[in-house]
């Protein structure tokens, strides 16, 4: 038995052609990568999935993160600076009035 017939014995076909396809394409792949590397394809699956698909969701998750607490600053510092800004001063004592509204920066 060849090492691409006994990774494709490993699953069932799911029934789905386009599934059916991928996997095997990507079983494929994975045997030609595994024995350039001169590791079992067992072996390339622990490596891909076991180690370094967790430590990539890891890395891509603090990275939005990091990234969502730069644009919200980013975004208050923004919204801070329209606040104090003459034309929204001069809004506000438009809508109320010059007398009831004394701001100063």
């Amino acid at each position: 038995m060849t090492e691409y017939e006994r990774a494709l014995s490993t699953m069932g076909d799911s029934g789905i052609h386009w599934i059916d396809v991928l996997f095997r394409w990507c079983v494929v792949l994975l045997v030609d990568l595994a024995e350039v590397l001169g590791i079992s394809y067992e072996a390339l699956n622990v490596y891909l999935f076991v180690f370094l698909l967790p430590l990539a969701l890891l890395c891509s998750g603090l990275l939005n993160i990091f990234l969502y607490k730069r644009f919200r600053d980013s975004m208050f510092e923004q919204m801070s600076l329209y606040f104090w800004s003459a034309s929204f001063q001069a809004a506000l004592s438009w809508c109320w009035g010059a007398s009831s509204l004394s701001l100063r920066l």
